[in-house]
């Protein structure tokens, strides 16, 4: 059977609507700038670099946070990049894999202290939601899975309990206990009695 070529630029072929592009060449501009000022006036004021000129979208949104610390006089680092994507709604454009919000300051083993932040990330967040720090014991995991978190991530808890086999137990149980409790809907909160057990001919 013959076959016709298609020729180059067809809809067919792959890199017909595929602008000239380097994804490294944009990480690298990127991480110039997270890593030095000097970098940033460099690309951005004497090369007159835009976001439009970043072919993925999600080093666009990365550069637009730069520009957004550099413009207000703010420390460039990963850090304080990573905060400005949060501030305006744009982590998971930035590619973020999971959100991790700390349930009190690390190895604190306070618990968690935000339930109301927590509840609000859940609920708008597209990607897992991981409580990275501050669980003391099992029912700081179970009140994390509770909140609608898809993990608990601990180290210190288990590692300085009296018994960490038992602790580990412990946790296992509670995460597995608390996402159950979510999955299942908890029973509205009421500010008066409202008793469930039939009343009628037991007086």
């Amino acid at each position: 059977m013959a076959t016709t070529a298609q020729p180059h630029g067809s809809p067919t072929d792959p890199q017909a609507t595929l602008p000239p592009h380097s994804i490294e060449s944009e990480q690298a501009i990127l991480g110039a700038i997270i890593l030095s000022e000097k970098a940033h006036y460099a690309y951005v004021v004497e090369e007159e670099i835009t976001a439009a000129d970043f072919y993925r979208a999600r080093h666009r949104v990365i550069f637009e946070a730069l520009l957004g610390l550099f413009d207000r006089g703010s420390e460039i680092d990963v850090l304080s990049v990573t905060e400005e994507l949060k501030s305006v709604g744009k982590l998971e454009e930035a590619g973020a894999a999971a959100i991790m919000p700390l349930g009190a300051p690390i190895g604190s083993g306070l618990g968690i202290q935000n339930r109301v932040n927590i509840r609000i990330i859940v609920e708008g967040a597209k990607v897992p939601v991981v409580v990275d720090a501050g669980v003391g014991t099992a029912s700081d995991a179970a009140i994390a899975m509770e909140l609608g978190c898809d993990g608990v991530l601990m180290n210190t808890a288990i590692a300085e309990a009296k018994d960490p086999i038992r602790m580990a137990r412990a946790m296992k149980h509670a995460v597995i206990a608390g996402r159950e409790a979510y999955l299942a809907g908890r029973m509205p909160k009421k500010r008066y009695a409202d008793p469930s057990s039939p009343l009628a001919g037991l007086i």
